[in-house]
């Protein structure tokens, strides 16, 4: 019968010299001209020759055989390593027969009792279990957890069961105000006052007219230690006193070149009125009693009023605003 030679691989690198092949060759070709052409200009004159030197060993250590990595060279390795998957997660078998112990020893087969806290395999902080673990072991621990699950989530369920919560019944549990003066806002926990910051053309300021209003803010919130709140909101136009006032032009006049001028007029006024809003600036301060909060808002009102001047607003302009804080959909009367 005639022997034949089955061959152990049909791939071969080509070899050259000294335990090169063509790749590698390739790779200190590139880098030599890399390090002694491309960068020698970026290089200090004084550190040209140990540039050449560290830059030759590393070229020698990229072609040279991995020691972590069978049959692989070292720029092999660094391109596995920098493509690897940073989210996959490998298991690890450290030490097989240690672990089919333990498994034995979990699932009572060997007749001992352990303590899984204190047992480890080689080179792990926890119990590893083998692979080749066979299927009764693993429905068993299977049925541990399982069972330990079920206990855990019937537990859950009666803790949430008996968990009574509490549902405000109406708006006014939920809100913190309670009711509204002239010069304050009870609330809840304290008393607060809304006063209105009085706006400024800032294009039409020049330069030393901004840095003292900069200066004037950066002052208030250096100095002022309790909590404010400002607030900048669209507040619906009104033009009330001004239709009022061309009303009675209107029904004074008799001119129908004056009449057609103030019903023009009338008419712009209804329209900013039904589809425009000013963009109007307030300020909220808290306290926990009345004499508190004067004595804040004086402050305030001190710091600011060679820049921006605070101005106190009436009863009925805090219940709009509130108004439209806590209904932003919709428009007050």
């Amino acid at each position: 019968m005639r022997n034949y030679e089955i061959p152990k691989e049909i791939k071969s690198k080509a070899k050259l010299f000294w335990g090169l092949y063509l790749t590698d060759l390739a790779i200190l070709l590139v880098g030599f001209i890399f390090i002694f052409n491309v960068t020698e200009s970026l290089v200090h004159s004084y550190l040209k020759i140990p540039y050449y030197i560290v830059g030759s060993i590393f070229l020698i250590y990229l072609i040279m055989p991995s020691p972590l990595n069978a049959e692989r060279k070292n720029y092999q390795a660094l391109s596995y390593f920098v493509k690897r998957d940073g989210m996959t997660y490998y298991a690890l078998d450290i030490n097989e027969g240690r672990n089919r112990e333990l498994m034995e020893k979990i699932t009572g087969e060997s007749g001992e009792q352990i303590d899984i806290k204190n047992e480890t395999t080689v080179g792990s902080s926890i119990p590893m279990l083998s692979s080749e673990s066979n299927n009764k072991d693993g429905e068993m621990e299977n049925a541990k957890k399982n069972k330990l699950f079920l206990k855990f989530k019937r537990k859950h369920n009666t803790e949430e069961n008996n968990k009574k919560v509490a549902v405000p019944k109406t708006t006014l549990d939920i809100l913190p105000y309670v009711a509204i003066d002239e010069n304050y806002i009870e609330m809840k926990n304290g008393y607060s006052d809304i006063m209105r910051i009085q706006g400024i053309d800032l294009y039409s300021l020049n330069e030393d007219d901004r840095q003292r209003l900069i200066y004037s803010r950066t002052s208030l919130f250096r100095s002022f230690g309790p909590d404010i709140k400002e607030i900048a909101i669209n507040y619906p136009s009104n033009t009330k006193e001004q239709r009022y006032y061309w009303t009675l032009k209107k029904q004074k006049t008799t001119n129908p070149l004056h009449l057609e001028f103030i019903e023009r007029k009338l008419y712009e006024l209804e329209y900013l009125e039904k589809n425009k809003t000013d963009r109007e600036f307030y300020i909220q301060i808290f306290a926990d009693s009345i004499d508190q909060l004067e004595e804040r808002k004086n402050q305030i009102v001190r710091t600011l009023q060679t820049s921006l001047p605070i101005l106190p607003t009436t009863k009925e302009k805090k219940e709009k605003l509130l108004f439209i804080m806590n209904n932003p959909n919709s428009k007050p009367n």
